[in-house]
């Protein structure tokens, strides 16, 4: 009667529990150039508004440096997320400066980046978060101007 109770008590508390929803980055910024690489980094805020704690396990968004797809951030590592807290996930990307190269724009790419002295940086995929045992992925779009001066 007693595992009944605490079996109930559990359904009750976690069917309620909503997903932690994406908020911003913060510190997006350059954290290093060379030939052969472009690092970024910055941090992934959210909200878990839930009494129930969670906890990331992997994150799949795609990254685009002046709308052209650079590459992936992908990370297996789980974290532990409390209850009722604003949490932040390290985000780091390297790619290639040739990623440029790809498209047929790299001229107006290289010029704008040169120009500007920054690049538009979009990030989208998932955060994905086990909640009660259940996988949900947490929806991520994120748009900004990162400097890089230097150049």
């Amino acid at each position: 009667m007693v595992i009944v109770a605490a079996l109930a008590w559990a359904y009750m508390k976690y069917r309620s529990a909503a997903a932690p929803q994406f908020q911003r980055v913060e510190n997006m910024s350059l954290s290093g150039v060379s030939l052969s690489k472009i690092t970024l980094k910055g941090d992934a805020i959210f909200k878990n508004d839930n009494n129930v704690g969670c906890t990331m396990s992997g994150i799949d968004l795609d990254v685009f440096a002046n709308g052209v797809k650079v590459g992936k951030i992908e990370n297996k590592d789980t974290v532990a997320i409390s209850g009722n807290s604003e949490f932040g996930i390290p985000l780091y990307v390297s790619f290639s400066p040739t990623s440029f190269l790809k498209e047929k724009n790299i001229l107006s790419n290289i010029l704008s980046a040169y120009e500007n002295k920054k690049v538009e940086v979009y990030l989208k995929g998932n955060i994905n978060v086990l909640l009660a045992g259940v996988s949900v992925p947490i929806p991520m779009a994120y748009k900004d101007s990162v400097a890089i001066g230097g150049l």
